[in-house]
């Protein structure tokens, strides 16, 4: 029998669980790849909930002293998921996915050898979830699952010595569900290149797949699931899907393919990790940023239309924790938070305060993190063979007023500013300020259009802070100009806080904005167009802001 290296060999696994041998092994007539097991009273042995309560609180990485207390991030495990058994092996929980109040479950095995599964599991109560239904593959192994709508899709492998019909190991499959959420004999699968699926996603109206190892790709499925495209990007382990764009990460060497909504290709750029052949990986859209999990290089987040590196979030060590065994295996973006499955060292967490990115700290969780997925407070992560932990994610913040940031456009560059999350319109950088076109008119009915207007503007990220009180700018211009401020609220409605007109010379201006400690905004907007209907550029030199955090 022929075995192939799969490239989702989980880096870094922990200590063997126990657990019970499942009554029901694959379907021996080979009728179907795998075989099921949707009995409750079997199935409710592999859920755990004897260490609930267990509080994982979070250890401070390489933060500034002033940046130590400001989030307070708790775990509170609430159940456990053990792995399935198959041959007498304990599978490894691979990767999770949440879609509503249902968790998909991957399993494989590591190594060469074709073993996997895939669990469902009902997490509406996650301090009591319910094991819905096992899928257990004989002669295969699953890198991903997904659900969307009544469909279980997932990648992974088969042997070809097994099963017919197959070209080549790597696949990409679709599972009827039934009304109670369990799989059913109703199956499809479609033949990708190379060794293993990697990945599975839906984005744009259509399924995708990657594939990889030696050669892959991405493969695209329309909503019947058949093949309607493929696109040659050797070893492709995961996708990514953004509003107007899709994102492929490419292992050896560390590439990322950029598409557009029309899943052309449109850029292609190198990254560093990515480089180990056997090495999962992963790709996440982070503030319209792309977050990338890079192996031992840690956690890169990089622009996906320029393909520039804005930053490296390094995995600190752990005591106690081989630096080799610290391995960015997967990553969430989760609001301005992002989760990190770090291999032996646990889950990081990075989080957005003010103008700050950064590493906040580590849940040393005890077990190898694989993968991890976030629905609101549940953090779910998969532990290798030490199954899946359901979490319940506490995060405080102890109150502090002051200035929040103070950015200075000499020394901090705009992109820098748009990987947490600020939105320039019309400004680029030039020298040691932001310039802003030349537009005639002042342009003040479609201030708050920008599919309309022509204006320099800046919004600045409000989401995570209590309140807001003061806006300072240092700003120079050719002629007289308007300089406005508003307020865009969470829930949508715009707050106008007037205009103010600059006097017509190239000296820098000071100007302070009272905003009255206003809460509940997503951005604080800055803008300033010509008066009067005449031309002239704007130049921004400093921004600060201070409120409540």
């Amino acid at each position: 029998m022929k075995r192939y290296l799969f490239p989702l060999i989980l880096l870094a696994v922990a200590s063997i669980s126990s657990c019970q041998n499942d009554k029901e092994e694959p379907n021996p007539n080979n009728e179907l790849p795998y075989g099921l097991n949707s009995d409750p009273s079997i199935l409710a042995a592999r859920v755990d909930i004897s260490q609930a309560g267990t509080i994982f609180p979070l250890l401070q990485s390489n933060l500034p002293s002033s940046r130590v207390q400001q989030v307070d991030f708790n775990l509170e495990l609430l159940s456990e998921v053990k792995p399935p058994q198959l041959q007498e092996q304990s599978l490894r929980a691979a990767n999770v996915r949440i879609t509503g109040d249902l968790l998909a479950i991957s399993y494989n095995f590591e190594g060469s050898t074709y073993l996997g599964g895939i669990d469902i599991v009902n997490i509406s109560e996650p301090n009591s979830p319910r094991l819905v239904t096992q899928v257990l593959f004989e002669d295969g192994s699953v890198s991903d699952a997904f659900i969307d709508g009544d469909h279980l899709y997932f990648a992974g492998a088969l042997d070809i010595d097994q099963t017919s019909g197959l070209s080549s190991p790597a696949i990409v499959g679709k599972i009827q569900l039934n009304d109670a959420s369990q799989a059913t004999d109703s199956y499809s699968q479609i033949d990708l290149p190379s060794f293993v699926g990697t990945y599975s996603e839906k984005g744009f109206d259509r399924y995708l797949a990657t594939s990889g190892n030696s050669g892959g790709g991405l493969t695209i499925l329309d909503q019947s699931f058949e093949r309607i495209g493929f696109i040659d990007l050797p070893n492709a382990r995961s996708v990514a899907i953004g509003d107007t764009t899709a994102a492929v990460l490419q292992g050896e060497p560390g590439r990322i393919a950029v598409l557009d909504n029309n899943l052309t290709l449109i850029n292609q750029f190198s990254i560093a990790g990515a480089g180990n052949p056997e090495a999962k990986g992963q790709v996440d859209y982070f503030n319209s940023f792309l977050a990338v999990a890079g192996g031992p290089d840690g956690v890169l987040i990089y622009n996906p239309i320029e393909g520039e590196l804005i930053t490296t979030l390094e995995m600190s060590p752990i005591e106690g924790v081989a630096d080799s065994d610290i391995v960015a295996n997967g990553l969430v973006a989760d609001g301005s938070s992002l989760f990190m499955a770090n291999g032996a060292a646990g889950l990081y967490v990075a989080d957005l305060i003010g103008n700050e990115l950064g590493i906040l700290g580590t849940f040393n969780i005890n077990a190898s993190a694989n993968g991890v997925a976030v629905s609101n407070d549940l953090v779910v992560i998969a532990n290798g063979t030490a199954g899946t932990r359901i979490l319940k994610l506490t995060k405080s913040k102890p109150v502090q007023e002051g200035e929040i940031f103070n950015v200075d456009f000499s020394t901090t560059t705009r992109d820098e500013l748009a990987v947490k999350g600020w939105v320039f319109q019309s400004f680029s950088q030039r020298d040691n300020e932001l310039r802003g076109g030349r537009y005639g008119g002042p342009d003040r009915a479609n201030l708050l259009n920008p599919s309309a207007s022509q204006k320099n503007q800046v919004k600045i990220p409000a989401a995570q802070l209590i309140s807001v009180s003061e806006l300072k700018i240092s700003i120079r211009r050719e002629q007289p100009t308007e300089v406005y401020v508003w307020l865009q609220k969470k829930d949508g409605t715009i707050e106008d806080l007037g205009l103010t007109r600059l006097a017509d010379n190239n000296s820098v201006q000071d100007l302070v904005f009272d905003l009255k400690n206003a809460e509940n905004l997503d951005y604080v907007v800055v803008g300033a167009v010509p008066a009067a209907g005449g031309y002239g550029r704007v130049y921004l030199s400093k921004i600060s802001l201070s409120g409540k955090y």
